[in-house]
């Protein structure tokens, strides 16, 4: 699991990311070919912020795809249904983009609509 945190990282590190990289506990550095690159607090702190918001995403989109049925186009709920179910969807949409890092223990999905 550690290796997929630098993984998801590597996109800040111009690494290439989903090829094999190298992780030296004695220096603290990724390696990845002839790129080497010290692991510091601010990497660690980016690593397990990406990997939050990666799972957010997944919860997101499993929130979405249980709802997909109120965005069909011949679906005919009633409105008083079918609106708040749709502002429910779009802060769905919406969400991951308000996280900042540092606070994504603080995440809270948007309540479903009753």
């Amino acid at each position: 699991m550690k290796e997929d945190y630098y993984i998801e990282a590597a996109i800040d590190l111009n690494l290439i990311t989903g090829s094999y990289i190298s992780i030296n506990s004695d220096n603290d550095e990724i390696i990845q070919g002839n790129i080497v690159v010290p692991v510091t607090d601010n990497i660690i702190s980016r690593a397990i912020f990406l990997e939050a918001l990666k799972h957010i995403r997944d919860g997101r989109n499993a929130a979405l795809a249980s709802t997909d049925w109120i965005a069909m186009s011949d679906n005919t709920t009633a409105a008083d249904i079918k609106e708040p179910l749709m502002a429910y969807r779009q802060a769905l949409r919406d969400c991951p983009s308000s996280l900042v890092e540092g606070s994504e223990d603080m995440f809270e999905y948007p309540t479903y609509p009753e």
